[in-house]
């Protein structure tokens, strides 16, 4: 029996080096990977694991041209003792990455820059998810998402205007409710 196994593999590789074909002289090689580095990123305002998710999140939605397939995101550990994310990835990569965290990683009593690339934005008094339906209605929703449990969206808008038009709703939305006065009754 294991004569017969030793035949039938012995055929299929000579078989397979008889129909082998020789590779084409001007046959692309194929580009080598670049080198990557590992960088650490001190987190301030949020907890790493919030980041992190976030972070996954925002790198899937960062705009890119027409066509052009999301790049993968860099390996991200996340060390919530030291309030670190560790990063390994390409040059540009980490830089890419940067400059998301700084951006989200950011004070959230203060809104981020109009025309940023990736911004915050913290609710006073609107609850979260009567944001993200209500932006969600008007066809915004896919550039806004909630980070971790706080009172806080990360906007990343396709277009300065989209980014506006962000701010405008939440600025609509996130007021102070009043309270009706009760009428006196006239005895």
């Amino acid at each position: 029996m294991t004569r017969a196994v030793a035949a039938l593999s012995l055929a299929t590789v000579l078989a397979s080096a008889a129909f082998a074909q020789p590779p084409a002289k001007d046959a692309p090689k194929a580009k080598p990977a670049e080198p990557t580095e590992v960088k650490s990123f001190p987190v301030e305002h949020f907890t790493p694991t919030e980041l992190s998710g976030a972070l996954a999140q925002v790198w899937g939605k960062l705009p890119r041209k027409a066509g052009e397939a999301v790049k993968p995101m860099p390996k991200v550990a996340v060390n919530d003792r030291t309030k670190t994310l560790i990063a390994i990835g390409t040059k540009a990569e980490l830089e890419t990455l940067a400059n998301i965290l700084s951006a989200i990683d950011a004070d959230p009593a203060k809104a981020g820059a109009d025309g940023a690339p990736v911004f915050l934005i913290k609710l006073k008094h609107a609850p979260v998810q009567e944001a993200l339906s209500a932006l969600g209605s008007l066809d915004l929703g896919d550039h806004v998402l909630p980070l971790g449990q706080q009172k806080t969206l990360i906007v990343v808008p396709v277009s300065t205007a989209c980014g506006a038009q962000v701010r405008q709703v939440i600025e609509s939305l996130d007021k102070e409710t009043t309270k009706p006065t009760p009428k006196k009754s006239s005895n």
